[in-house]
């Protein structure tokens, strides 16, 4: 996956243990950011951190955008996948668990857990600021693959909506209307 972030394009190698941070119109290369597992989305956070989910070490890890470096780690269970800064939080989906996980930039502490379905690999903000969570199942325990809306004012799943069986959807995508 990839970001711009002030001003440069990080590039999250997925199985590489690595980001690299490139300039956006010559592609050259910036720095690399290394130490990470197996790092999967990034996220700007704050105006000088961004959170890195990855899939195989049971937490998030803390990016400081002005030294393109690991500052720190939040602990969460299981992998960790796409995230959306909103409001002042930054909501987290997990592949491993049945919850979308709500994180306070400014203390770095996962603040609460809203329930979902199991799987959840993507998220949107809607036109009317709700949270759509794509949940992909679970085909070991036979978990049905959802997609539920969720409010993050109340911080509660207002709708949820299940696939049929053997379907296990990824990448939700919205349009703007």
């Amino acid at each position: 996956s990839m970001a711009a972030i002030n001003g440069l394009i990080y590039l999250v190698v997925n199985n590489s243990s690595k980001i690299e941070v490139v300039q956006p119109l010559t592609m050259k290369k910036i720095t690399t950011i290394t130490g990470l597992s197996s790092p999967r989305f990034i996220v700007k956070a704050t105006s000088d951190k961004a959170y890195v989910s990855d899939l195989s070490s049971n937490q998030i890890s803390i990016i400081n955008l002005t030294t393109n470096s690991i500052s720190g780690t939040i602990s969460l269970t299981g992998s960790t996948e796409e995230m959306l800064l909103y409001n002042g939080k930054v909501y987290v989906t997990n592949l491993s668990t049945a919850y979308l996980y709500v994180i306070d930039p400014t203390t770095d502490i996962v603040e609460d857990s809203i329930a979902i379905g199991s799987g959840g690999n993507s998220l949107q903000l809607d036109m009317d600021n709700k949270i759509w969570v794509l949940c992909g199942g679970d085909y070991v325990t036979s978990a049905p693959a959802s997609l539920h809306r969720v409010d993050p004012s109340t911080k509660t799943t207002e709708l949820s909506l299940t696939f049929p069986p053997s379907v296990y959807p990824s990448q939700l995508c919205i349009n703007e209307t």
